[in-house]
């Protein structure tokens, strides 16, 4: 038996940070005879649902199109990476557990494609008072003083995932130039940090470091940067 295959090495991307990103993509048909026209009737193409990158630690939806064949006689299977993939009739989902590049097979009556994804970390998320996003600047003191603890945030990430505070530090400069510190675990204040917070004054200063987070798929926490706060 040969192998008819066409390749597409279409996709190069370079990122903001400078990293390169490759997506790689072949096609092709299973024949017996070395004569025969391939026509690929039924071209398949995988399409990730979200981003043309594998994260660990979450779900990864991918779809599996086909040229009017039925997607339900498809043969799929996906490898590296620690892949796992799960869903029917052209609908999947992949669940990654390592770094590196997870290759997805596809085939249906003699034609195949198979694609490599590149599989990564979730990317770090940022310290923040709130959900929204804010890291540092001047607060009112009521407003500083209705928060309850500090999140994780993961910005323009469109996919569901939660990542948890586990430990920081609180430091309070006051006006009359006392430093207070104390440590916190877990995001939200403890009996310890919420009497220092409850204490801030206008004028006051708090500083949130040693931020250390985790993220769906890490083996360790993550240190976020910190945050400055003056209260206004």
């Amino acid at each position: 038996m040969s192998i008819r295959q066409l390749p597409l090495f279409a996709m190069l991307l370079t990122l903001v940070c400078g990293c390169k990103q490759v997506t790689e993509v072949e096609i092709g048909h299973n024949t017996a005879n070395e004569d025969e026209k391939v026509d690929y009737k039924n071209l398949l193409s995988i399409v990730p649902s979200k981003m043309d990158v594998l994260y660990i630690g979450v779900d990864n939806p991918i779809k599996i199109e086909t040229n009017g064949a039925d997607p339900s006689n498809m043969r799929v299977s996906c490898a590296g990476a620690g892949c796992n993939m799960t869903g029917r009739a052209g609908a999947y989902v992949i669940k990654v557990s390592s770094p590196g590049v997870a290759k997805i097979m596809a085939s249906i009556g003699g034609d195949y494609i198979v694609k490599k994804l590149r599989v990564k970390r979730l990317p770090n998320p940022i310290a923040s008072l709130d959900a929204m996003g804010k890291m540092d600047g001047s607060i009112s003191k009521g407003e500083f003083l209705s928060k309850r603890g500090i999140y994780a945030v993961l910005q323009n990430f469109d996919y569901d995932a939660r990542c948890i505070i586990q430990e920081y530090s609180v430091t309070r400069l006051s006006t009359d130039k006392r430093i207070e510190t104390v440590r916190n675990d877990g995001y939200a204040y403890s009996e310890t940090t919420l009497p220092l917070v409850q204490r801030a004054g206008i004028g006051d200063t708090f500083l949130f470091r040693n931020i250390m987070a985790r993220c769906p798929g890490d083996l360790a926490g993550r240190k976020l940067n910190p945050m400055v706060w003056d209260i206004k």
